[in-house]
């Protein structure tokens, strides 16, 4: 049965499938092919526990699709420590969300849909940023973008202060 999220930008928002299933993978298929799933060379060891630690990170991603059929989002929870290695401080967890847009081969982007997605799937009153990384950590697989929203009440050290919200249709802005 699929969960729904009503949106007031995109009409709803329908979770179809976990993060497994959007691969087309049984667990058993993911964990018996975890090397090549992960780009590693075949023969490479890798202890079960990290490979059940990462197919239970999968099966608790919500895979999102918006009712517009232009994107589909992965929501997963990270904690520090867990096997993504994205949190860095101890104690923190945030939300992930990996957006890919399905609009052809126009990939251009409008941050107001990304402020909406935000909205929509981690909640109004959260922060979130989009990072530019210094290139020794850079991740350019495929086509996605990702969006970390902090944890609820702590605020950016950047960035505006105050809200302004320009919505008339001037040559400088479109209709909200």
């Amino acid at each position: 049965m699929s969960k729904i999220i009503k949106s007031e930008y995109f009409g709803s928002w329908v979770m179809r499938c976990n993060g497994l299933e959007q691969h087309d993978l049984t667990p058993k298929q993911f964990l018996k092919h975890f090397n090549s799933f992960h780009n590693l060379p075949a023969d490479t060891k890798v202890p079960r526990d990290f490979k059940r630690a990462k197919l239970n990170h999968l099966l608790n991603t919500e895979c999102w699709y918006s009712a517009d059929g232009k994107y589909k989002v992965a929501k997963a929870i990270c904690k520090y420590g867990d096997c993504n290695y994205v949190v860095h401080k101890e104690g923190w967890e945030i939300i992930w969300l990996s957006i890919r847009i399905n609009n052809g081969e126009d990939h251009l982007r409008d941050w107001r849909d990304f402020q909406e997605i935000k909205n929509d799937l981690a909640g109004k009153n959260r922060e979130a940023v989009e990072i530019y990384p210094n290139e020794n950590k850079l991740v350019d697989e495929v086509n996605t973008y990702h969006l970390w929203v902090y944890p609820e009440k702590f605020e950016t050290p950047m960035g505006w202060s105050d809200r302004s919200v320009q919505e008339d249709n001037s040559k400088d802005q479109r209709r909200i």
